[in-house]
Parts: structure tokens; C-alpha cells; sequence
């Protein structure tokens, strides 16, 4: 009898010794966020999904324009006014009757972005500057020359308090204050002399994290991708896959799902919990980014073909793919918030209304 009591005793030790020693092998085993300071919830209202099956791409217009090319287009927030910068200004176009309301002279544009409170038009030049207008009277509130080099992508955190600045011949990342454009810190900064480039830069939902790409010089290889935390700088690369340059990354507004184009001509996902990639497909070479409601993304590609590629998103998953071959080159591609798509050959803008039949 004192035996069996003994034994249950020391069996009783033995389980509640095991209790934390489990759950501290649980918390090195079990997949969790490799940065826990960057908040990955998905808290999100659902966004109403364009069907994909018999897609109709309906030509709305094609319009010409003054500028000398045509470098980059965006819509606003609500799709009622369309931005197309080139090598000597901006035109600000209605989309509700074509015609241009407003032109803002700047130097040759190689990068636009409107802040998601829909205020503020922020472009960057071939020449380093960058620029902020105020979109309720277009003046220009305040202008800065930011770097020696061109500047290649501009990424504006949610809440419209700062933006993220990436240029061209060094791997460079600079954060400022909007609309002042006072400058907090570089995030990121060292010369390459054999042309290393930080290509694009996107936010994460909540404004913790940054994922970035960045080209080496030619004689260390492929591309890459880095994940940065803002507040204390820690990086993290990605699984090196590409063969190529990575031309551009985007983040999906609401989840840990991440895009990737390169020169490899394909496109692929990303779990930004634990940064594996989860999928492959081709069509994307020089641009790819989601819809401002996270359900469209757009890639443009190329190559020995002109292909504007579309794909539908739900839940984090890819769903569906159309592609559409134009008859010459894309220079910049983007989708309105009422899934208007434009595009633009650098001489004029195509418009097309996507619907299912």
C-alpha cells in the first residue's frame, strides 16, 4: 500500500514537471511569426469579389496626352480621377468625362503614390526629388532632393503619417514625414560600386514592417528580398529563388501574403509568417501589385510577348488567372477600386471596364 501511493506520487511529479518543460519545447517547435513586432492579424472586413469566369475586358477609352511619355499611372482611392506622370509633368485626368482638370509641373516622374487618406500625390524624379501635392487645391506643399540617383519606389505607411523612399545605385531607404517631408531616419544605406539597386519597397498593413527588394551587384547573383522591421532595423532575407533581378514586391493590404516579379518571368507568393514560398506562376516580369481592396492583383510582362496578366486573391488564396496580350510595350499597369484597368504604352492610356458575362 505505501508502495502504490509512493509510485503515485512520484508520478505526479513527473507530469507536473513535464507540463513546462512541454510548452517551452512547444514555443521553440511550433511555427510562430519570425517577428513577433510585426503584427500579421488579418482583421479585415471583406472585400466583394470580381468573378473571373468568362471574363469580358471592356474598352472604355484610350486617351492621349501632352506629356512627352508616359512613366507611371495610379487611380485615387474611389477610382474617379486618374494620375499619369511622365518626363515632364503630371496630368490629372476625370474619369468621369476624360478630360484634364489640373497639371503639375515637376521634372521627369519615375515613381507616384497617393497617401491612403487621399490627400496627398507624392512622386519621386529621375533626378532624386521628391514631391507632395495637396489633392483638394494642388499646390505643392513641399519638395526635397532626397538623393543623387533616380528614385525608384515610394511606399506610404496606412496611416499617411510617413512614407519610405527607395533609390536607385546604392541600396538606399530613407524615411520621412508627410507632408513636411522632414526626415526621420535612413533605414537603409551603403554605396555599391558595381550597381547594386534597391528596386521597390512596400509597407505592411500595420506599419511595422517593410519588405523590400533589393539587385546585387552583377557579380554576386540573383535578387533579393529582405523583411525590416522600422522601429529597430532587424532584417531578414527570403529563400534566394530568383535567377534574376527582382523588379518589384507587394504586400497584400489586409494579410501575410507577399508578391514578387523578376526576371525570370515569374511571380511568386509568399507566407510572411514564417517567409516560404507558397506559390509559382508565370507572367511577371517588370511590375505586380494588388488592388487597393486586395482581390485583384495586376502584372505586366515584357518580354518576347506583351502580356497584362490578372489574378483573383480570397482568403490569402489565388483562385483564378486570366491573362490579356497587347500589341506593344507596357510601362505602367494599375486597377481602380471599381476594377477599371488602365495601362499605357508611354504614348497614350488604354481603359478597360472588367466584368463577367
Amino acid at each position: 500500500m505505501k508502495k502504490n501511493s509512493t509510485s503515485k506520487f512520484i508520478l505526479l511529479i513527473l507530469l507536473f514537471g513535464l507540463i513546462p518543460l512541454i510548452y517551452f519545447l512547444s514555443s521553440i517547435v511550433l511555427p510562430k511569426s519570425i517577428f513577433p513586432n510585426c503584427d500579421f492579424n488579418q482583421n479585415h472586413d471583406p472585400q466583394e469579389q470580381i468573378s473571373f469566369v468568362d471574363l469580358q475586358w471592356d474598352r472604355i477609352s484610350t486617351l492621349d496626352t501632352s506629356l512627352e511619355y508616359v512613366t507611371q499611372i495610379a487611380f485615387n482611392n474611389d477610382g474617379s480621377i486618374l494620375y499619369v506622370a511622365g518626363r515632364d509633368g503630371i496630368e490629372v485626368i476625370s474619369m468621369e468625362n476624360f478630360e484634364v482638370i489640373q497639371n503639375l509641373e515637376s521634372g521627369t516622374i519615375t515613381s507616384i503614390s497617393i497617401s491612403h487618406n487621399n490627400l496627398y500625390l507624392i512622386a519621386g524624379t529621375y533626378s532624386g526629388r521628391i514631391m507632395v501635392w495637396d489633392l483638394e487645391t494642388y499646390d505643392l506643399l513641399s519638395e526635397s532632393i532626397v538623393s543623387e540617383y533616380q528614385i525608384r519606389d515610394i511606399a506610404i505607411a496606412h496611416d499617411d503619417s510617413f512614407l519610405i523612399v527607395a533609390s536607385e545605385k546604392m541600396y538606399s531607404l530613407q524615411s520621412f514625414d508627410l507632408p513636411t517631408l522632414s526626415e526621420q531616419r535612413v533605414l537603409r544605406s551603403y554605396d555599391v560600386v558595381n550597381g547594386g539597386i534597391t528596386r521597390s519597397v512596400s509597407i505592411l498593413h500595420d506599419d511595422t514592417c517593410l519588405l523590400v527588394s533589393e539587385t546585387p551587384p552583377s557579380s554576386t547573383g540573383g535578387g533579393s528580398m529582405y523583411l525590416i522591421e522600422i522601429n529597430n532595423l532587424s532584417v531578414s532575407a527570403f529563400p534566394q529563388t530568383y535567377i534574376g533581378d527582382i523588379n518589384s514586391v507587394d504586400v497584400h493590404p489586409f494579410l501575410p501574403l507577399a508578391i514578387s516579379s523578376g526576371g525570370d518571368e515569374f511571380m511568386r507568393f509568399w507566407n510572411l509568417q514564417n517567409q516560404e514560398e507558397i506559390l509559382e506562376e508565370y507572367g511577371a516580369q517588370d511590375r505586380v501589385d494588388f488592388n487597393r481592396n486586395g482581390n485583384i492583383l495586376v502584372g505586366i510582362l515584357n518580354e518576347e510577348e506583351y502580356r497584362i496578366s490578372l489574378w483573383t486573391v480570397e482568403n490569402g488564396n489565388i483562385i483564378d488567372y486570366v491573362s490579356h496580350i497587347v500589341s506593344s510595350h507596357i510601362e505602367s499597369a494599375t486597377i481602380s477600386s471599381l476594377d477599371t484597368l488602365a495601362f499605357t504604352n508611354g504614348y497614350e492610356i488604354s481603359l478597360f471596364n472588367l466584368t463577367s458575362r
